[in-house]
C-alpha cells in the first residue's frame, strides 16, 4: 500500500471518528473532557470541528 492508500486509510478512521462524535459527544461530555480534541470539537464551528476530527483523531487515543 502506498502513501495514497495509507493516507486513504488514515481519512476514512477520521470520517469515522467525526460520525462518531457528531453522535455520542453530548453537552456534559463538552463540559467535562479531558480530551483536547474533543474540546475543540466542542468549541469550533460545524465545518472546522469536522475537520479536526478527521485529521487530528489519533490524538483522541493518546
Amino acid at each position: 500500500m502506498g502513501a495514497y492508500g495509507v493516507f486513504t486509510v488514515y481519512v476514512m478512521i477520521g470520517v469515522l471518528h467525526s460520525i462518531a462524535f457528531s453522535l455520542f459527544v453530548s453537552r456534559v461530555t463538552c463540559a467535562t473532557t479531558t480530551k483536547t480534541i474533543i474540546s475543540i470539537f466542542c468549541n469550533t464551528g460545524i465545518g472546522i470541528s469536522h475537520l479536526v476530527a478527521v485529521i487530528g483523531w489519533p490524538w483522541y487515543w493518546l
